[in-house]
């Protein structure tokens, strides 16, 4: 993006992570060829639950947009309290965008509102003044075609069988349990895969593509959400890439280190550039989140993250999806148990089994990004992006991990994810890695 310089001031200079050149040859990966079910998540595919997705989600805007626009809620839920802090906290030129996008929408008639708001729309600002966020579903009726109890088990039996023993006679007489060769040999894979105990997400390169329409430097930082296999959220505190991004421009984690004097050094040897940079290549990235690696909860086992991209955030965001979070989480169980009934009664977590986590993850990242389109003119923390990933094991063997390439050295291959938004072009490029 070409820009004068009345609408850039100047920059300082870097003074917390060196910027850095690289080259365009990257090691190999693709997000979308990778053998385990590492992807970026939009909703579950079972349909009913998918619905049950979109509702809550549409649920989360109507309360977003009752925020700004200042609907007087006699009781307010604690997802109004949550929304009106968020909102209240921003600065007075957002407050106002906000406002009049919102009043503009709750107050547009019936068939424009449910353009946006699905079944929600047909429900007045009035109407929700009376109820708040917690009885928001009450005024809209019961969703139609639901069949809750069928996808669960769909889920839930999603299941990879282990061969057993068989029983030979002895010459006593006696029955003994004997594990043929090849069960054996499963049971050594097995024994060498449960070594492995946890696995991590890394961050191992951020590049700009083009810098956002804020004025001033791209102060680019990196934070989010991720999600354990049982469902529990953990909030990842942001953390400052660049103080100073330009386009066409990278920082390498870790950041190569170069010879000094440069010039001197590439006299003595002109590779001395490309070797620093595959010598940082070779180097673990930052770690962006942790996972224990579940066996008890069956298989598929899924785990989610959340990756947010924000240009230069007071803070402010990142307390607000830590609580975020926790609210659609609880709206997603209290809506899976109202249509499980009696099916739930170990809890969802028991209920679905290991793929609780990739909905669990899935539902948060589709109504954190749901909430930012509503009001993506108008970007209350210079969002740039957000992008939701699962990554399902399906088997705990050492020769599926082997299989998955997570064992690979010195990391795994990495793959790229692309944030667009307020103006701008990044990419991210990440890796997962197992260990014992």
């Amino acid at each position: 993006m070409n820009r004068t310089n009345l609408r850039r001031k100047p920059r300082a200079k870097q003074t917390t992570m060196p910027s850095t050149k690289i080259p365009t040859q990257r090691p190999a990966g693709d997000i979308s060829t990778l053998p385990l079910r590492i992807r970026e998540v939009t909703l579950p595919d079972e349909p009913a639950i998918r619905a049950l997705v979109e509702d809550i989600s549409i649920s989360f805007k109507y309360s977003f947009a009752a925020a700004p626009a200042d609907i007087p809620i006699s009781n307010p839920s604690p997802v109004d309290l949550v929304l009106r802090e968020f909102i209240n906290s921003r600065p007075r030129d957002v407050r106002s965008k906000h406002a009049e996008k919102a009043t503009a929408l709750l107050r547009s008639p019936r068939r424009f509102r449910e353009q946006t708001l699905g079944r929600y729309g047909s429900i007045e600002p009035e109407q929700y003044a009376t109820v708040g966020f917690d009885g928001l579903a009450s005024l809209a009726g019961p969703r139609s075609g639901q069949d809750l109890s069928d996808a669960v088990k769909r889920l839930r039996n999603l299941r990879l069988s282990v061969p057993a023993s068989h029983a030979e006679r002895s010459q006593a007489g006696t029955e003994k349990s004997v594990l043929v060769p090849e069960v054996g040999a499963l049971m050594r894979d097995e024994v060498l895969g449960h070594k492995f105990t946890k696995f991590d997400l890394f961050i191992k390169e951020v590049h700009c593509f083009e810098e956002t329409d804020e004025i001033g430097a791209d102060e680019i930082s990196v934070g989010g959400v991720i999600v354990d296999a049982d469902g529990q959220t953990h909030v990842i505190d942001q953390f400052v890439v660049s103080d100073d991004f330009d386009e066409g421009e990278s920082i390498l984690y870790p950041p190569p280190q170069l010879p000094k004097p440069l010039f001197d050094a590439l006299k003595k040897d002109p590779q001395a550039i490309q070797k620093a940079f595959a010598a940082a290549y070779a180097q673990p990235g930052r770690k962006f989140g942790e996972w224990k690696i579940r066996r008890d909860l069956g298989w598929p086992t899924a785990y989610a993250a959340t990756i947010v991209i924000a240009e230069k955030d007071d803070g402010g965001f990142w307390k607000f999806l830590r609580e975020l979070a926790k609210k659609i989480v609880e709206a997603l169980e209290r809506e899976l148990k109202m249509g499980l009934g009696a099916a739930a009664g170990l809890g969802i977590g028991a209920a679905i089994g290991g793929v609780w986590g990739a909905l669990v993850g899935a539902v948060v990242g589709f109504v954190v990004g749901a909430l930012w389109d509503l009001f993506s003119q108008d970007n209350p923390d210079d969002i740039v992006g957000q992008a939701p990933l699962v990554m399902s094991f399906g088997a705990s063997s050492m020769s599926y991990y082997q299989w998955t390439g997570l064992l690979k050295q010195p990391h795994p291959d990495l793959f790229p994810i692309d944030f667009k938004g307020d103006g701008g072009h990044y990419r991210v490029w990440c890796y997962y890695q197992l260990y014992k």
